[in-house]
């Protein structure tokens, strides 16, 4: 397949677009700089410099593809005008043509709870309360292949939130984290872009589709692990809602969630996750490897 991808360069978009190209697809990848444009050619990626809020340029572009990722986000204000502007664009180009569109979501909009799936009811935290909307249009539409993948945290390569917490602030020789014992609900960054990458080959993959590892980890032992890998000899301290409010702004109120998931739809697909676990990679991974020291 010949597949359009944004975030070509980001923490997970870089990931789907080397399993793009390990199973044998043509990648043409969206950069906004002439330098980012160097670098992925270099990779084997089809640079593709535009804006992607342009409707004609982004037309353009996706007459010519089999199929598009959309994996960008700048991650602040503007991340859902980003977001509506692409489908929009998506909707139209792809509309009758058979071609196949993956959009990136988030696990978050269900909120907490136990054994979430693609059928929980959305609660979603004020940074991503308009996300659910967006899952409405791709869910409703029939005249595009249309799937939305919605990712658990993302960990992997010494990012995502666990890299915040990698570096999260001492107090008294103990780390400290938001909250007490709830569920952080994760999966690798390279099991995520397995995902979506199956999803564009299979013929059916349905609309939606959620990408967790079968087990949540508590947050108090995933912040043990880290207060270990950083040479805290395990010791941590949690905070309140306030407190991790004042700390880490609206961030705080999606890494307070208590979610665990039930990823059956994904594993229907074929799909498996394979990469080490989220404590594994803390204590003996790509996280050992790049610890900060107190």
């Amino acid at each position: 397949m010949k597949v359009f991808l944004t975030g070509t360069t980001g923490y997970l978009g870089s990931a789907i677009a080397t399993q793009l190209l390990n199973h044998g697809h043509t990648v043409l990848g969206h950069v906004r700089t002439a330098d980012a444009a160097q670098r992925v050619g270099r990779l084997g990626i089809s640079p593709q410099l535009g804006t992607l809020t342009d409707p004609v340029w982004l037309s353009g572009v996706l007459a010519g593809v089999d199929g598009a990722v959309h994996a960008a986000s700048p991650n602040d204000a503007g991340s859902a005008a980003l977001d509506q502007a692409v489908l929009n664009t998506v909707l139209d180009a792809f509309a009758g043509t058979g071609q196949r569109y993956v959009h990136t979501g988030g696990s978050w909009i269900h909120g907490s709870g136990t054994q979430l799936n693609e059928e929980s009811p959305y609660n979603p935290p004020v940074m991503v309360a308009w996300r659910p909307a967006l899952l409405e249009r791709i869910r409703t539409t029939e005249a595009v292949r249309a799937t939305m993948v919605s990712p658990a945290n993302l960990y992997g390569h010494d990012g995502g939130l666990v890299a915040l917490l990698m570096n999260g602030p001492v107090d008294n020789g103990r780390l400290i984290y938001p909250g007490q014992s709830q569920h952080f609900a994760a999966v690798h960054v390279d099991d995520a872009a397995a995902l979506f990458v199956r999803i564009l080959e299979h013929d059916t993959p349905g609309n939606y589709v959620i990408a967790s590892n079968d087990e949540s980890t508590p947050i108090d032992e995933l912040a043990a692990a880290v207060s270990h890998a950083r040479g805290l000899h395990g010791k941590i301290r949690g905070e309140t809602p306030t407190a991790a409010a004042e700390r880490l702004g609206m961030l705080a109120e999606p890494l307070l969630l208590d979610a665990t998931f039930d990823p059956s739809a994904a594993h229907a697909l074929g799909w498996t996750p394979r990469n080490p676990s989220l404590i594994d990679d803390v204590l003996s991974g790509s996280y050992a490897d790049n610890t900060s020291q107190p």
